[in-house]
This record gives structure tokens, sequence and C-alpha cells, in this order.
């Protein structure tokens, strides 16, 4: 058998279906939040992120996300929850999801950004909903899956976006109760480490913030194996 397909996303962490929604549950939905049946055992801090403060402008540092071997900078202000990680098991698939989360004080509401990243690593290989398909063909699923949503008006943009040369899918979507608030989200999949996973992140901030949420999204970094 393979990981349970149905209450698959959250705030705080998602189990995406493979590969027809790979990518959109997630990130159209993690801008409102909703709940997840979670099985297997919780861990409060896998591995924690690190912070660098070289090379980087005064109002701005570098977060490190080491089991995904993943940088980027952020603003100084945005400060850290403590991540998580459950380990998952279905029949014979078994899995790890990983969450970190960094946000801003609610006191800053104009300027208030929450960024989350979201690991999959599989210990064995990608679960049979995935086809067994190359990744190139499972990010063309889940763009085609996505694109019916920016049709019906959804999200705003969707394109393909490559970062440090990890080619993923990327889409922004309003917030539903607040149309001045918009969620970023850039999704891919990948062999790391010898381990098939699947990479989220999700930064979500003001409208005419757009250009410093870009800014974060563009300074992305993957240790590439």
């Amino acid at each position: 058998m393979s990981p349970p397909l149905k209450d698959l996303t959250c705030q705080r962490h998602s189990h995406l279906r493979l590969p027809a929604l790979l990518f959109l549950v997630c990130g159209i939905f993690v801008i409102n939040g909703c709940a997840q049946n979670r099985s297997g055992t919780s861990s409060s801090s896998p591995e924690a992120t690190q912070i660098r403060t070289d090379g980087i402008q005064k109002d701005w540092k570098t977060v490190t996300v080491p089991i995904a071997d993943l940088t980027m900078a952020l603003p100084i202000e945005l400060s850290g929850e403590s991540p998580s990680s459950e380990a998952k098991k279905n029949g014979d698939v078994t899995w790890t999801d990983y969450s970190y989360e960094w946000k801003t004080g609610a006191e800053k509401h104009d300027l208030r950004l929450n960024l989350y990243v979201f690991i999959t690593n599989w210990d064995n290989d990608f679960p049979p909903e995935a086809g067994g398909v190359s990744l190139d063909v499972m990010l063309e699923k889940s763009y085609t899956a996505t694109e019916r949503h920016k049709n019906s008006g959804e999200i705003e943009e969707l394109r393909y976006l490559v970062l440090d040369g990890v080619k993923g899918v990327f889409f922004r979507a309003p917030n539903r109760q607040d149309k001045n608030r918009i969620n970023l989200v850039w999704e891919t999949v990948r062999y790391h480490k010898n381990k098939a996973q699947k990479l989220s992140i999700s930064i979500y901030g003001g409208r005419s913030d757009l250009a410093r949420l870009m800014k974060v999204i563009n300074s992305v970094r993957l240790a590439q194996e």
C-alpha cells in the first residue's frame, strides 16, 4: 500500500497527492489553513535551521534548512519556529514529513510575512501514485492540474521557475478573506541524498510587498545531489 491520499494539507505541513495534485493543494489552501489527520511518530525538532549573516544586507539574514541542504535570505524580522518532523508508514511505503516556519509579529500587519518550508522524504522511492514517471513528467502533470485553477481565477499567476538550477512549479494566489494579501508557492520533486523528495516553499504577505516576497523566493539555493 501507499501513503493515504486524503486530508493531505494543513498550514504546518502536507503530504500531497502524486502526481496530479503534487503542488496544487498545499499552495492554494495553506493560505487559509486546514486540518490534517496524522499518523506515525512526531518530533518537535528534526534538524534545526541555522542562521548566517555573511554577505547579506543589513536588514536581511540567511537561514539554512539542513534536511534539504537549502538556504535562503529572509528579512531579519522573521523569527523561526521550532521545526517538526513526522515519520509515517502505510503498508510497505514509509516516509517522513518535515515542517519549518518563520513569521513576523502580528502587530506588523502591513508587512507581516509567513514563510513555510515543507519537505517529504520517502525512504525508498516515490509512492505508486506517482506512476513511475520521470521528474519532468511529474512536474508537467502538476502544472496541468494547477492550470485549471488559474483558468477559474483561483490563482493569479502560474509558471515554471528554475531556482539554483532546479526546475519547479511556481504560482501566486490571493487570500480568500483578504485580497490585499497573497501567497507565493514554489514546489518541486527531486532525488536528494538517495531519497525521493518533495519540496515546497510558501511565503504569505501583503500584495504591495510582492517585490520583497519574490526576493525571498529568488534567494533560494539548493544543493544538488
